[in-house]
């Protein structure tokens, strides 16, 4: 039986003491790991047989995308979750924005809500169709926003 992380009772742990919300949202979920039965027993709520969805903690997105860049020999994995695989892994629902109007022309994508653009980085949030969305990615040509309310930021 395979073993999940529930994201939800970890963040909440996250709001009275971000460490442990490290350690578990960390820790691997082979059930044969003595480290992880243990925190099974301790922790029961943060594990379940069936995949949570979110909120994700920003950080851990970053460490999961910074690990993958590293497997794929790519720098700054951190601020390339989507790229390296991590929003797909996590199931993070997230739709990917043109900064410029050329860009959106060209690859069929819609612009960037305002105030975001080119000069925003990962953590900034905007506002597309009423819905709060944070940066997770940002390249040259494209960004990759998600849901504000699936992000748990917690740096």
């Amino acid at each position: 039986m395979a073993l999940y992380k529930n994201w939800p009772a970890i963040c909440e742990i996250g709001q009275m003491n971000n460490a442990l919300m490290f350690v578990l949202a960390s820790i691997s979920t082979d059930e044969n790991d003595p480290i992880t039965q243990g925190l099974f027993v301790g922790f029961p709520q943060c594990f379940s047989t069936e995949k949570a969805d979110g909120p994700f903690p920003l950080s851990i997105i970053r460490d999961l995308a910074e690990e993958a860049g590293r497997k794929n020999s790519r720098s700054n994995g951190a601020e390339y979750p989507g790229s390296n695989g991590v929003l797909d892994e996590l199931g993070v629902p997230f739709k990917t924005f043109a900064l410029d109007s050329e860009m959106a022309s060209l690859y069929e994508l819609p612009l960037a809500p305002s105030p975001l653009g080119a000069h925003s980085k990962q953590g900034d949030v905007g506002e597309w169709r009423g819905v709060k969305m944070i940066v997770l990615e940002k390249g040259g040509e494209t960004m990759d926003l998600a849901p504000l309310e699936c992000i748990v930021v917690d740096l």
